[in-house]
């Protein structure tokens, strides 16, 4: 191999290795510029998904703080179910999901009645959170669902599990 061969090889692989390094570094420039690596989305898009997850989840916990305000007056008496039943139904609305579990449990029931059942899932939850429930509160308000409700005793299905659904008479203890 001649001398000018071997120069003629190195001035290529020289060639190649600039053209290489210029690709990294005009692939890295445009990433610092804000155009994301391929299948990765844009630092902006990332934020605004984040901020749109973060007002929901806001919007989320207020509606959650509102029912627990609703169940706490239901269980110091200042307030009856029929009552309860209202306000929960001002708060779900526009959010059917927050009733698809019950629903589900019971298919056959009104949106009174889900929206009872509800309740009574959020004030079995309060069992043990201050103000504690006066003896008898939860089968009185069971008793209340019964005789609002007398034909879901016998004609739906009861789904007894994680989603809090407990059947009539039943203490979920």
């Amino acid at each position: 191999m001649s001398r000018a061969h071997v120069l003629v090889g190195v001035a290529l692989a020289t060639a190649g290795a600039a053209l290489l390094v210029v690709g990294v570094l005009r692939s890295a420039e445009r990433r610092a510029g804000g155009e994301p690596p391929p299948g990765v989305p844009a630092l902006e898009d990332c934020r605004r998904e984040g901020e749109d997850l973060d007002a929901r989840l806001a919007v989320s916990h207020a509606r959650l703080c509102d029912k627990h305000e609703v169940v706490t007056a239901l269980i110091r008496g200042e307030i009856g179910l029929r009552e309860a039943a209202g306000r929960f139904r001002v708060l779900v609305a526009g959010h059917p999901a927050a009733l698809d579990r019950i629903r589900q449990a019971y298919p056959r029931a009104t949106e009174t009645e889900l929206l009872y059942r509800h309740i009574l899932k959020f004030v079995r939850g309060r069992r043990s959170d201050p103000p504690g429930l006066a003896p008898g509160l939860l089968d009185r308000l069971e008793a209340e669902l019964a005789a609002t409700f007398p034909t879901s005793l016998t004609s739906q299905s009861r789904v007894v599990g994680d989603c809090g659904v407990v059947p009539i008479g039943t203490r979920a203890d």
